[in-house]
C-alpha cells in the first residue's frame, strides 16, 4: 500500500473515531442528564412503592391515601391532582417534571436519536399509571379500586424498567444506565 493511501486512511479513520466519541456530551452536561435520569428513578421507586402499599391496603381509605401518594410522586407540586393534604414521598417535582427536564436538555444533543424512543415510551407508561391510580381513588369498590392500584404498580414498574433493557424499548433505568455508560 502506498504511503498516500496509508495517510488517507489514517485521517478517515481519525475522522470516524472523532465523530463517535462528540456523539456522547461530557463534563457537566452528562453530569446533568444522569442526576435527572437518577431522579426518575428515584421518583419511579416512591411511586412503585406507594401502589404496593395501596395494592396490599386493608380498607378503601388506606388504599386511596397511597393512590393519591402515587400521583403526588408522578405529577409533583404543580400537578393537577396533586393534593398536599395526602403527603409528598417525592421531591416535589414529580416524574413527569423529570421527565420533561431530560426530554428538554437530551433534545439539543446528539443523544436524541437513541433516547426519545426510550423516554416516550416511560411518558406512556407513566401516565397510564397516573390514570389508573386516579380510577383508583374514584373507585366506591375496594375490589375495584385495588385492581386500578394494582395496573398502576405494573405501568410504573414497566416505565422503572431494567437496565438491562435496550433504551428504546422504554425503561428508565435502561436510559440512566446508557447515560452512566457514556454511550
Amino acid at each position: 500500500m502506498s504511503e498516500n493511501k496509508l495517510l488517507v486512511l489514517s485521517l478517515i479513520l481519525g475522522t470516524i473515531l472523532t465523530i463517535g466519541s462528540s456523539a456522547q456530551p461530557g463534563g457537566p452536561e452528562a453530569e446533568d442528564l444522569q442526576r435527572i435520569a437518577e431522579a426518575i428513578v428515584g421518583q419511579l421507586d416512591l411511586a412503585h412503592q406507594e401502589a404496593v402499599f395501596g395494592a396490599l391496603a386493608p380498607n378503601i381509605g388506606a388504599l386511596k391515601h397511597h393512590a393519591q401518594r402515587v400521583i403526588n410522586v408522578i405529577e409533583g407540586k404543580n400537578g393537577p391532582a396533586y393534593r398536599a393534604g395526602a403527603g409528598d414521598v417525592g421531591d416535589g417535582v414529580g416524574v413527569l417534571g423529570h421527565l420533561q427536564q431530560l426530554r428538554e436538555k437530551i433534545r439539543s444533543t446528539p443523544l436524541a436519536p437513541i433516547f426519545m424512543l426510550g423516554l416516550d415510551a416511560v411518558l406512556f407508561d407513566i401516565n397510564a399509571a397516573l390514570e389508573q391510580s386516579k380510577q383508583a381513588l374514584t373507585s366506591g369498590a375496594l375490589h375495584r379500586a385495588r385492581f386500578a392500584l394494582r395496573l398502576s404498580r405494573a405501568l410504573v414498574y414497566s416505565a422503572r424498567g431494567s437496565a438491562s433493557d435496550p433504551v428504546g424499548e422504554g425503561g428508565a433505568r435502561a436510559i440512566l444506565t446508557r447515560l452512566n455508560a457514556g454511550r
